[in-house]
């Protein structure tokens, strides 16, 4: 079902599907009630929750890790789906949002690798192979081109984070692997940094970024 954000007070609601369309306004609404509220403390609500994928939550665990940085305070109800509960304490989602409730993810399972912190070039080489390491063992159907060109990406795109992004609280990287299905790995990686516009500008004096307002929650 279509996702919807509510929010009452300095308590925000999740309801139905979590995905790249509901993510900004969860964002917009955690940023209302921080900058213009003036709260010290959210609560997330994510009990009735249906579904969430990688890349969107990762941009929640980012905003959440940068406002635990300024002393705010975050306050996560997992959903109530056992199943979707679980995504969220295995991905290590639960414990990078409200790391003073929720326990650093020990899962060990082939579908994903629990989201890794990583801030410096140090941290980004070990969590690369990490996951490198994690994936040879259940990757058994692909060729080896394939493990060299997920690597050469990994590295790319985790390295961004280190050199451009600026962002105070460092890069999250997770992966998830759907190669019992259809031979394929998805990476997701994000930060709260700068910006690509904004990183861009800092060589392409020409690159320039339209202005967005912080929407309402609805």
């Amino acid at each position: 079902m279509p996702g919807t954000i509510t929010g009452e007070k300095n308590s925000i609601r999740v309801s139905g599907d979590f995905t790249t369309r509901e993510m900004p306004r969860l964002i917009a609404a955690m940023h209302n009630v921080i900058s213009k509220a003036g709260y010290r403390e959210i609560s997330l609500d994510f009990s009735d929750c249906t579904s969430a994928f990688a890349g969107p939550m990762l941009g929640v665990v980012s905003r959440c890790q940068l406002y635990w940085s300024e002393e705010i305070d975050i306050r996560l109800s997992v959903p109530t789906d056992d199943h979707i509960k679980r995504l969220f304490l295995n991905t290590n989602w639960a414990y990078l949002i409200d790391p003073h409730t929720y326990q650093e993810s020990r899962y060990t399972g082939y579908q994903q690798i629990p989201a890794i912190r990583y801030s410096d070039g140090k941290q980004q080489h070990d969590a690369v192979s990490l996951i490198l390491n994690r994936l040879l063992g259940y990757l058994t159907e692909f060729k080896r081109s394939d493990l060299r060109c997920i690597e050469w990406a990994l590295n790319e795109i985790t390295d961004n984070v280190i050199n451009h992004a600026q962002s105070p609280v460092g890069g999250f990287v997770q992966i998830t692997n759907f190669t019992k299905k259809n031979r394929r790995v998805e990476f997701a990686v994000c930060d709260a940094g700068i910006g690509i516009p904004s990183s861009l500008r800092s060589t392409h004096s020409e690159a320039v970024s339209k202005r967005v307002e912080w929407p309402e929650s609805s």
